[in-house]
């Protein structure tokens, strides 16, 4: 077997990364896992903790575990596309801002798609899980696109989508219970199980979306 090149430069560990038929491959990811996979976690890690969300705290090893293991997979996918296309040459820097940047959006994709599995999972919601359970930011990123989800939305022949949307965003993202929801002055007249019918309506039109997160 051909001799390690050892030290490998950042360019060379990349190109070697992105050659499985290569005989330092192997060595090659290996330099790559020890310069960079904490460096990956730390990254994740901060994100997730930035969430502020107590079911992503309460499962922190196994979130984090996750969104690097997609993070990898997003790397060498499609004959290493996106490794191929950092274009910093050798600069550590540039390559460390880069990554960085892909664990940013995977960890918070990731995190917003858990958030919105929430959102359409009663058991969750029942186990306390509101708008008030993350970060604002995020929670708002989200709201937004919900809003505009159920707004076009086809409507039904009999729908009040107004008032749907209002019950729906009030029991999924500021946790109204049934009764709150009928107690409150706008809402008063609504009838026995209209929040049910409501929320399980609109969760089964949004599930199909989930990717849009």
């Amino acid at each position: 077997m051909s001799k390690s090149p050892s030290p490998l430069s950042l360019r060379e560990m990349l190109r070697y990364c992105c050659e499985p038929s290569s005989p330092y491959w192997n060595y090659a990811w290996n330099e790559f896992n020890k310069r960079y996979k904490q460096y990956i976690y730390g990254s994740v890690k901060r994100c997730c903790y930035a969430w502020q969300a107590p079911h992503v705290k309460k499962q922190l090893s196994e979130v984090v575990n996750d969104i690097v293991e997609i993070i990898f997979e997003k790397l060498c996918v499609d004959d290493y596309k996106v490794l191929r296309g950092f274009e910093g040459e050798d600069n550590e820097s540039m390559f460390h801002s880069w990554l960085a940047t892909i664990c940013y959006r995977t960890s918070n994709r990731y995190l917003r798609q858990k958030w919105f599995d929430t959102v359409l999972d009663e058991r969750a919601m029942a186990g306390g899980e509101s708008a008030y359970s993350a970060n604002s930011e995020f929670i708002r990123e989200i709201y937004e696109t919900v809003v505009r989800l159920l707004r076009t939305l086809p409507k039904r022949k009999t729908d009040v989508r107004e008032r749907d949307i209002n019950i729906f965003l009030l029991y999924t993202f500021a946790g109204f219970s049934d009764s709150m929801l009928r107690a409150s002055g706008c809402l008063h007249a609504l009838g026995y199980r209209v929040v049910d019918v409501v929320i399980h309506r609109l969760r089964k039109e949004l599930a199909p979306y989930r990717d849009y997160f």
